[in-house]
């Protein structure tokens, strides 16, 4: 991140710490995203079956850019990368994520192959990183 210090602090490069969180039927407690100070109470929506949650946070101003999935697999991961991208109008995005199975997909892969084709490894529209 150092060799791109200049280029985060002016908004060109969007630094996400990406992580998912599932709620399960019967769960009391679980973890979420947001100040530790402070308690955060989401509603179970189905108790029966699991919400999976897909959030990222935003090095610089902290911003939290959650959304919620039915579970967290390659085509969620996707359509969440498409949202950060929704979200980060002209700027490229460097992601720092845990090695889970479909964040490594065929599938994820062929889309970030897609979106970045053609362009050098500075240029990447999104870069991620384990």
């Amino acid at each position: 991140m150092d060799s791109n210090r200049e280029e985060i602090q002016e908004g060109r490069l969007r630094v996400l710490l990406i992580d998912e969180c599932h709620l399960l039927w019967g769960d009391v407690t679980g973890y979420v995203w947001g100040k530790t100070d402070q308690e955060i109470a989401i509603g179970i929506v189905n108790e029966r079956e699991k919400q999976t949650y897909y959030g990222a946070v935003d090095y610089l101003d902290g911003k939290l850019l959650l959304k919620a999935y039915n579970a967290g697999n390659s085509d969620n991961t996707i359509d969440y990368l498409r949202y950060l991208l929704d979200q980060s109008p002209n700027q490229r995005l460097l992601l720092f994520w845990d090695g889970a199975s479909y964040h490594r997909s065929h599938l994820v892969q062929n889309f970030l192959g897609e979106i970045n084709q053609g362009l050098s490894p500075e240029q990447w529209k999104i870069h991620c990183e384990r």
